[in-house]
């Protein structure tokens, strides 16, 4: 929790200073009817992205002659705040960010190295919340409750948020920013989410563990401050509660 809150912090620190050193007005993002297609064909409606908090169980089908072997290497463990957790013989490892076919792969490869055993089955044991979370332009409350595998729509959520709050909230810079399971990393895009576009009848998704920043200045060199507030941020998910 502690790693959450200073994680966060310097997140908050960071986009300070890099939105301070602008001078020049960069221009809106793309809008938001142009850019919808390209991120929700992003979206991952049905992974479950493992996130701090989430519990996992491994459990290993008994064959003739392992039993022994399997059944103690049974478990349920949990991540923890820093990404990792705990499992038989393998020890620590880092697995927010992966998803449960990820995960098993992952240990079905380290398993075999070490044990004469079947592959593991690999399951979420009791899901963390998931959450939306709003940086920069935004009210006390800096993040709204997602389902896992559900989705919210941007305008709703602006909406809930009291997004914009004042002439100062520049939603026509409004950023996402999105963790990329197949690829290990998150990507961004710059979205000019002005009123006139609210009317849209397709709908941009948000889905847990996705970062909002509304700034409240005029922005420069979008993409380098962008870049250089992604490297901040640790492993995915860990600005939870």
């Amino acid at each position: 929790m502690h790693h959450s809150r200073s994680a966060l912090r310097a997140t908050l620190v960071a986009l300070a200073t890099l939105v301070a050193s602008g001078c020049a007005a960069f221009p809106p993002g793309t809008p938001l009817p142009d850019i919808l297609p390209e991120i929700n064909a992003t979206l991952q409606p049905n992974e479950i992205l493992l996130q701090p908090g989430d519990g996992i169980e491994v459990k290993f089908s008994d064959v003739a002659g392992t039993e022994a072997t399997t059944q103690s290497l049974n478990q349920m463990t949990k991540i923890r705040p820093d990404g990792r957790a705990n499992f038989a013989v393998l020890g620590e490892l880092e697995v927010a960010g992966l998803s449960i076919g990820q995960l098993q792969e992952k240990l079905t490869v380290l398993y075999d190295k070490e044990i004469v055993a079947p592959p593991p089955l690999v399951r979420a044991g009791g899901l963390s919340e998931r959450h939306v979370h709003f940086l920069g332009a935004v009210s006390n409350r800096a993040k709204i409750q997602v389902g896992p595998g559900m989705t919210i729509d941007l305008i709703e959520a602006f909406a809930e948020m009291n997004i914009p709050q004042d002439t100062f909230s520049l939603i026509e810079h409004t950023v996402l920013i999105r963790w990329m399971p197949d690829e290990q990393k998150r990507r961004h895009w710059v979205i000019d989410a002005s009123p006139k576009y609210w009317a849209n009848e397709e709908l941009l998704h948000l889905q847990g563990g996705d970062i909002v920043y509304i700034p409240t200045h005029p922005l420069r060199i979008t993409t380098q401050w962008v870049r250089e507030l992604v490297k901040l941020l640790p492993v995915p998910n860990l600005l939870i509660n």
